[in-house]
């Protein structure tokens, strides 16, 4: 790997860059998410189970991604990669869909904020959740405890 010298990292910590990542995105995912529950309307049961319905859905995909993401990262032949190889291109292609789709959606009004607050609060736990799966997993790692 003569491209990028500069920005390699161990192979290992990939999966500690990809949990912080994750962890980041989830956190911000899921303030927007509360942060619409003053102007939802959302009443006390469901302001509670439809946020722990997304989480389940969402948060089996998610785990499902990582495991995979975590074995293609400890597959690596090399012992160093740039460090945004935590992600393949098909992850970014998904990432930077689901991120402008978002967007779009809300600047656009397109949502209403009930919606964005139970949908956001569960994807974001998920992501979360998962970001926390990988740092879990660098840190049983036989390298990770350092």
């Amino acid at each position: 790997m003569k491209d990028c010298p500069h920005f390699r990292i161990s192979t290992f910590r990939l999966t500690a860059v990809a949990g912080l990542v994750w962890i980041i995105a989830g956190g911000n995912v899921a303030w927007i998410g509360l942060s619409s529950y003053p102007h939802s309307g959302l009443s006390a049961p469901w302001a509670c189970v439809l946020p722990l319905v997304v989480f389940i859905a969402f948060g089996a995909m998610f785990l499902k991604t990582a495991g995979k993401n975590v074995r293609r990262i400890v597959g690596f032949a090399h012992p160093a990669r740039p460090f945004w190889h935590f992600f393949d291109a098909r992850s970014y292609l998904m990432m930077g869909i689901m991120m402008s789709s978002g967007i779009l959606l809300r600047v656009f009004n397109v949502l209403p904020e009930a919606f964005v607050a139970f949908f956001y609060t569960g994807l974001g736990a998920a992501l979360f959740c998962a970001g926390l799966f990988f740092l879990c997993r660098f840190a049983r790692s036989p390298r990770g405890g350092r």
